[in-house]
């Protein structure tokens, strides 16, 4: 047995030595590698490819709609039910200011950070009168009657509504306007001063004190800041007995009230008063209207001029005529966009045509027409690059009289939009038959319009239109009190009901 074993053991290993022999005297085969022959149908395949990637690529680029950024068209504020309201545009949630039901024309700041507002608030006032019926046990027999007194008040608030103050202490305010490069607010006083004041009530400085001239005090009418915030320019007027004044005029003082220039004398009361309209883009002219006649109504109307600083041979202002028949509204005049090819002209458009009516007679020019003679066309809104005008109009009705006119005949204005080039047609920019629209006002970037509308019941609302799509959007329902909607021979001024701010340097 023991034989049979090694006899098998030997046996394999003869086999595996067998196996490794043939294993090592078999051919071993080298290989050497050659560079590929090319492929000639290679580069058209790599082509293919390509083209087919981006053709996927752009379809898939087609299907993904990408987020868009949402619109920040910057803050209204606006009057609702006699309060203050303001509102981030377009989908901001509304944030009521005040609670009192009495305020009216709010004023942003040019930082969008304060605003001004109106309020009117009665008050009772007493003072020393003579009695009408002699009292013995007084010997000096003065009385005391007491009667109310309605007061203008201007307040500050900052935009959330903190920080809220009243000017002046309380008493009324003539006028009020803030520069155009910060928050720096000037007024006129209840005595007559024009005085300029921080936002947040600091630095107040009085640059036209009332009683300039002695013995006749002398009062500040109407005034405005000139674009670049150096200067302001106002009416000054001296009462002799009203309504007549023995002296009236335009001046400009410097911004800290150390320079003050006379510009023009209007000759009052042998003519009419020179009534402050603005300034030129550039800031080297001051508009102003003026009548012929001693007492003109604030709806006759007057002619536009335009005063520099520059004197002639003699040393008076150059007065310069820019149109001979006009109506005195502010939104009838709009000086073009500092900075642009018009403003560098120093073009200001401007809404022309006698006649007290709106609805006839009226056209927008600048060097030029603007507007077809078949409309009557007012408030002009330069785009902010000056390459297009906005504006409200309707067909001119030549056949109306004052009498005749009625609501429905008002409701046919419509926006319309213009290149300021004067090349292309006017385009109409709505057309709803239920409102009446009026007062456009644009965008920091020109792509859309605020603007406000009248329906047949006198109901007034804002809205937003895309100046390219046409798309419209509600902005305010309601905004109450509302404006007589016929206002002054179908102008309304609405000025007085809001305001945007539509970022800074805007």
């Amino acid at each position: 047995m023991y034989k049979k074993v090694e006899m098998e053991k030997r046996a394999c290993i003869l086999l595996v030595l067998m196996i490794l022999v043939v294993g090592c005297s078999s051919t071993l085969e080298v290989g050497i590698e050659r560079t590929p022959t090319p492929d000639p149908a290679a580069p058209a395949t790599i082509a293919a490819l390509r083209t087919e990637n981006a053709r996927l690529a752009t379809r898939v680029a087609i299907q993904v709609t990408p987020t868009p950024a949402p619109l920040d068209l910057g803050q209204l504020a606006y009057v609702q039910g006699g309060d203050i309201w303001v509102k981030a545009l377009p989908d901001g949630k509304p944030l009521r200011l005040t609670t009192d039901g009495r305020n009216r024309e709010p004023r942003w700041a040019p930082s969008g950070d304060w605003l001004a507002f109106r309020k009117e608030r009665a008050t009772f006032v007493q003072r020393e009168v003579p009695c009408d019926i002699p009292q013995p046990h007084r010997g000096n027999e003065v009385c005391r009657e007491a009667f109310s007194l309605l007061q203008k008040q201007v307040w500050l608030m900052q935009a959330d509504g903190s920080r809220a103050h009243v000017l002046d202490q309380g008493s009324s305010v003539e006028g009020f306007s803030w520069a155009p490069t910060h928050d720096r607010l000037a007024y006129v006083s209840e005595n007559g001063d024009l005085q300029t004041i921080n936002a947040d009530g600091s630095k107040a400085a009085t640059l036209v004190p009332h009683n300039l001239t002695n013995p006749n005090p002398g009062r500040v009418g109407r005034m405005a800041w000139s674009p670049d915030g150096a200067w302001i320019g106002y009416e000054w007027r001296i009462p002799q007995s009203e309504p007549s004044a023995s002296y009236q005029g335009l001046w400009k003082v410097s911004a800290d009230g150390k320079t003050r220039v006379e510009l023009h004398a209007s000759g009052a009361p042998r003519k009419g008063e020179a009534i402050l309209a603005g300034w030129s883009p550039r800031g080297s002219t001051v508009l102003f209207w003026q009548s012929e006649m001693r007492t003109p109504s604030l709806t006759d109307s007057v002619a536009l001029y335009g005063v520099s600083h520059l004197k002639d041979s003699e040393g008076f202002s150059i007065v310069k005529s820019i149109t001979t028949a006009m109506l005195a509204y502010a939104d009838f005049i709009a000086p073009a966009p500092p900075g642009t090819s018009w403003g560098e002209r120093d073009a200001v458009a401007i809404v022309v045509g006698a006649g007290h009516g709106t609805w006839t007679n009226k056209s927008i020019e600048t060097v030029k027409p603007l507007t077809p003679k078949d409309v009557a066309a007012i408030s002009p809104a330069w785009s902010p690059t000056g390459t297009r005008l906005a504006y409200a109009a309707m067909p001119t009705r030549e056949d109306l009289t004052i009498g005749e006119v009625t609501l429905q005949d008002l409701m046919q204005r419509r926006l319309w939009v213009v290149e300021t080039s004067g090349e292309g047609h006017p385009r109409r920019l709505t057309n709803a038959a239920a409102y009446r629209d009026e007062h456009p006002l644009w965008s920091a970037d020109s792509t859309h319009l605020l603007f406000a509308r009248l329906d047949m019941r006198g109901r007034a609302s804002l809205w937003l239109i895309a100046v390219d799509t046409g798309a419209t959007r509600q902005m305010v329902d309601e905004l109450t009190p509302a404006p007589d909607p016929f206002g002054f021979y179908g102008h309304v001024d609405w000025d007085g009901l809001f305001d945007w701010w539509r970022g800074s340097g805007t």
